[in-house]
C-alpha cells in the first residue's frame, strides 16, 4: 500500500521524540543493514527491510503484520521472516517498545488483566514483546564447548604441521619463484 509524502509527513509529525530519533538514527540505518547482510538479503530487499520497520515506526502499518509483510516483500519464507523480526525487535524496536504499544493502542498483557477482559482489547503482538530469557545451560554444555574450542582456528594452527616435503610453494609457481619478475637492482 503505497503511501504519498503529505501522509508520511503529517504522521511523522505526530510521532514521539524517540521514534522521530530513531527511524532517522544511523545506528538504526547500520543495524537494518548489517540484518539484511546477515540474512544475505541483496541491497534491494534490505531497502524493502527499512521500508517495512520504518512503516510500523511511523504507525502505518501494525506490529502484528510485520512478519508476514516482511515475508512478502522480501520473498523469503516465513521462518526467515520471523528470525529477521526478531532481530529488528531486539535491535531497534527495543528502545522504542513502550512509544510503539502507545501508537498501535497495545496493553500490556499484565496490565490488560486488570483492565479490560481479553476478547474486548488487544494482545500484545509478538514482536513487541520483551526478550526472552537465555535458555538454561545443559549437562551437556562443557562437552559442546570443547567440541567448539577443538575446531578453532588457535587450537587448529598448533596441530601437527605437514613435513616440508609435502608443503606446497606459497608463490603457485614451480620453485616458488615468479620466472616473469624482472630482479631490481
Amino acid at each position: 500500500m503505497p503511501y504519498t509524502q503529505e501522509q508520511l509527513l503529517k504522521r511523522y509529525k505526530k510521532l514521539p521524540q524517540d521514534v522521530k530519533d530513531a527511524i532517522f538514527s544511523v545506528d538504526t540505518a547500520n543495524a537494518i543493514y548489517n540484518i539484511g547482510m546477515r540474512h544475505k538479503l541483496m541491497i534491494d530487499k534490505i531497502g524493502k527491510l527499512a521500508e517495512e520497520t520504518g512503516l510500523v515506526m511511523l504507525g502505518l502499518i501494525h506490529p502484528a503484520d510485520f512478519i508476514i509483510n516482511l515475508s512478502n516483500r522480501l520473498e523469503v519464507d516465513k521462518k526467515t521472516a520471523k528470525k529477521i523480526a526478531e532481530e529488528i525487535n531486539r535491535e531497534i524496536f527495543a528502545k522504542i517498545r513502550e512509544s510503539l504499544k502507545k501508537m498501535h493502542g497495545i496493553i500490556d498483557e499484565a496490565v490488560e488483566e486488570e483492565q479490560a477482559p481479553k476478547e474486548q482489547s488487544e494482545a500484545v503482538p509478538e514482536i513487541l514483546k520483551g526478550t526472552t530469557a537465555p535458555e538454561p545451560i545443559g549437562p551437556d554444555f562443557e562437552t559442546k564447548i570443547k567440541q567448539e574450542v577443538s575446531r578453532s582456528p588457535a587450537v587448529m594452527s598448533k596441530r601437527k604441521e605437514l613435513p616440508q616435503s609435502q608443503k606446497k610453494p606459497t608463490s603457485g609457481y614451480p620453485g616458488g619463484k615468479d620466472p616473469y619478475r624482472e630482479p631490481i637492482d
